[in-house]
């Protein structure tokens, strides 16, 4: 059953996957081309669909300059100009997009990317492709 360390801490998950970083854009780009603005996530607390693409658009109209690669991993509602009584949180399911981020302490991360250097980096699922 796979699993992952954090300090003192081992979460075992039987849905946790680890996958190099080569495979997993290959992923990517099977299921949404090489454009990586294009490539579409899910955030594992809201459902909210996101793409880099849409960093970039919210950069340019708010005048902030956030990596459009956070959005595989944080959920758009964390970042930019979006009322407070609008956003979601991890426990008010309803509300897209939310506040919710892999880098906080409740980690509901299914996928596990694994660079060159054999750094592991949490990621949201790939958004399901539809016809």
């Amino acid at each position: 059953m796979p699993s992952h360390s954090d300090g003192n801490i081992t979460i075992t998950n039987p849905d946790l996957r680890k996958i190099p970083v080569a495979e997993w854009i290959k992923e990517a780009e099977k299921l949404f081309g090489p454009d990586k603005r294009q490539w579409k996530f899910k955030c594992p607390s809201c459902g909210h669909v996101q793409t880099p693409g849409n960093f970039i658009e919210m950069n340019k109209n708010q005048g902030i300059d956030l990596s459009p690669e956070t959005a595989w991993f944080s959920c758009i509602g964390r970042w930019f100009d979006i009322p407070d009584e609008k956003v979601g949180t991890i426990f008010d399911k309803g509300k897209q997009p939310c506040n919710y981020t892999l880098g906080g302490l409740i980690r509901l991360a299914k996928t596990i990317v694994i660079d060159p250097e054999g750094n592991e980096h949490r990621v949201f699922e790939f958004a399901e492709v539809k016809p």
